[in-house]
Parts: C-alpha cells; sequence; structure tokens
C-alpha cells in the first residue's frame, strides 16, 4: 500500500490550483449555466412573477426611498452614461419613437387621475419656486413661449393653423426686427392681421411683428403693415425649407 501524501497546500497553491481548473474548463462550465438556466427559465421567470406581486407596494417604497436618498448620485451616473452614449441613446430614440409615444400616451389614459393629484399637490407645495422658475423661462424663451400660447388659443377657438419658433424668428428677421407700425427695435409681439376672434387662422402667412403697444392700438382690425413684395419673397423662401 502506497504511503499517503501528507503534504499540505498552500493557500496560494490552491488559488492557482483552482484558476488552472476554471481556465481549462471554461467553456464547458458556461455551456452547462447555459443549459441550467434554459432548462428553468420559466420556472423562474414565474417565480419572479409571484414575488413582484406579493411584494409590490414593498417594493415600490423602497425604490422611491433609494432614489430620493440618492437623487444627487443618480443624476450625476445619468449625465456620464448619456455623454458616453449619445449616439446610441440618440439611434435608440429614432428607431422606437412611435413605440415609446404609444406607451406613454397609454400611460397618461391608464393614470389620469392619479397623475392630476400629483400634479395638483405639486404646485400647490412648490408654488413660488414654480412662479420664479416660470417668469425666468418666459423671459429667457420669449418668443417660444408667444409661438406656444398662439397656438394653444387658436386650437381652442378652432381657427387651424400653426406656425413654429424657427418660422416666427425667421420673419421677424427678414422684416428687420422691428415694429412694422412705429419701426421701434424693441420686444416684439406676434399680431394676426386677421384677428383669431374674427376667424383668422394661426399660420405664419397671417402673422406681422409689432411692438406691445402697436399690438394692443390695433386690437381687431385687420389692418396689414407688411410690405406685400417683401411678404410674398418671404413664403416664397419658406416653401423651400
Amino acid at each position: 500500500m502506497p504511503p499517503k501524501n501528507t503534504t499540505k497546500q498552500t493557500s496560494e497553491e490552491r488559488k492557482a490550483k483552482q484558476r488552472e481548473y476554471e481556465e481549462t474548463h471554461r467553456e464547458e462550465r458556461r455551456a452547462k449555466n447555459r443549459e441550467r438556466y434554459y432548462a428553468h427559465l420559466e420556472e423562474r421567470r414565474a417565480k419572479h412573477r409571484a414575488y413582484e406581486e406579493a411584494n409590490r407596494e414593498e417594493r415600490r417604497a423602497k425604490n422611491r426611498a433609494y432614489c430620493e436618498a440618492n437623487r444627487d448620485k443618480r443624476r450625476a451616473k445619468d449625465h456620464v452614461y448619456d455623454a458616453a452614449n449619445r449616439d446610441k441613446r440618440q439611434a435608440y430614440e429614432d428607431a422606437n419613437r412611435d413605440k415609446r409615444r404609444a406607451s406613454w400616451r397609454a400611460h397618461r389614459e391608464n393614470n389620469r387621475d392619479a397623475r392630476a393629484l400629483y400634479h395638483r399637490s405639486y404646485r400647490a407645495v412648490n408654488r413660488d419656486a414654480l412662479s420664479v422658475y416660470r417668469r425666468a423661462y418666459q423671459r429667457a424663451n420669449s418668443r417660444k413661449y408667444i409661438s406656444y400660447n398662439q397656438n394653444r388659443r387658436a386650437r381652442k377657438l378652432g381657427n387651424g393653423g400653426s406656425y413654429t419658433v424657427a418660422e416666427w424668428c425667421a420673419l421677424c428677421d427678414w422684416f428687420g426686427n422691428i415694429c412694422l407700425k412705429c419701426g421701434t427695435d424693441g420686444i416684439l409681439s406676434v399680431d394676426h392681421v386677421i384677428p383669431v376672434a374674427l376667424g383668422g387662422s394661426n399660420t405664419i402667412d397671417n402673422l406681422q411683428p409689432l411692438c406691445k403697444s402697436c399690438n394692443s392700438s390695433k386690437h381687431t382690425k385687420t389692418t396689414d403693415y407688411r410690405d406685400p413684395v417683401m411678404l410674398a419673397a418671404f413664403l416664397e423662401a419658406q416653401k423651400g425649407k
């Protein structure tokens, strides 16, 4: 009977032997793991769904608490990821735009009351901060804000038509960024040549830039201060865009 090997392996020797075994049997172990994973896939999914259903509120509460406690950390991480994967994210957005819009519309429809309650509560708690933010945004994006309000007003009245911020800026630039009535170069407001209240459309061909004073004094008149030749050239240039 041969004598037993009583030599004890050191910790480093055991680790080296384990690494050697892992390297030699890497693909074999991966294949076995994949086989085991897919053999029990449905069972694991069913178990996971049952756990999610049984612990839904608890997990939501934990997630909310984590998000609240790590808000700045998560935002910083998201910014880093977005900067490193900008093209990848944009490609995903373009490929799934309709799908994401449909999903968001379904979510809003299914949670209409809950969303309305949340927004009312948020506005009530953050009224002063929202007022400051809204005024600052309006000052920094006056043309965009004016365009949004005019388009919304026309939709409510059912007159039809809309225009973009780019179109309005192009119109102002075309006529020299001045009030077409008094010639001042201050802040310009949107004036509908045929007022929306009288059935005028909300399209770019019915708009003219006036200062607030001249716009108010015009009221519901249909006076057109635009030069017909310049207007025709502008509309022709817009067709090519």
